[in-house]
């Protein structure tokens, strides 16, 4: 039997916000409700799954991750093991999935790896991002505003990070 560690992200959609601006033209004069709006679909509506694909392909992100956490990432999961291993020995029931912590605590070190910066110093090409470099950031009112302050590559909305997910499956 081989196991197989995926390091990823939980698929979810991105909703566009509605900017402050539209928000104002749809206020009629008199101050009055507007009367409903004819909502268009979205040409494209890009998920985590889309975003994490680009990055992955652009930069690499998600294997230099791997690269340079390995030793760690292992370590995560024999301790995993280990505290199972011990569970059997006491008596105490079998844990369903042995590899569930230490799956959790790479999720952590993940998020850690790119809100420290550590991702932008681990030798990923086009790091720090011009985006981030910038203060782009589509959490604030005024995502392009010049005086945002710099922020982490690869944390623009929070959601991808927030979705990522480490899994073992045997293949």
């Amino acid at each position: 039997m081989t196991l197989t560690l995926h390091i990823g992200v939980i698929d979810v959609p991105y909703v566009e916000r509605e900017s402050p601006a539209k928000m104002k033209a749809r206020v009629s004069k008199n101050g009055r409700a507007p009367k409903k709006l004819k909502r268009h679909p979205a040409p494209e509506h890009k998920t985590t799954g889309d975003v994490a694909t680009i990055i992955e392909d652009k930069y690499g992100l998600f294997t230099t991750f791997f690269e340079v956490k390995e030793l760690e990432i292992a370590s995560y999961l024999e301790e995993g093991l280990g505290g199972m291993l011990e569970n059997i020995l006491i008596g105490g029931p079998l844990i369903a999935d042995p590899f569930a912590e230490g799956c959790s605590k790479i999720d952590e070190s993940f998020r850690n790896f790119i809100s420290s910066r550590e991702a932008e110093t681990s030798g990923i090409e086009g790091t720090p991002t011009q985006a981030a470099k910038r203060g782009v950031n589509h959490r604030l009112k005024h995502p392009y505003k010049k005086s945002n302050p710099r922020r982490p590559s690869f944390d623009d909305t929070g959601l991808m990070m927030a979705s990522e997910k480490s899994w073992i499956d045997d293949a």
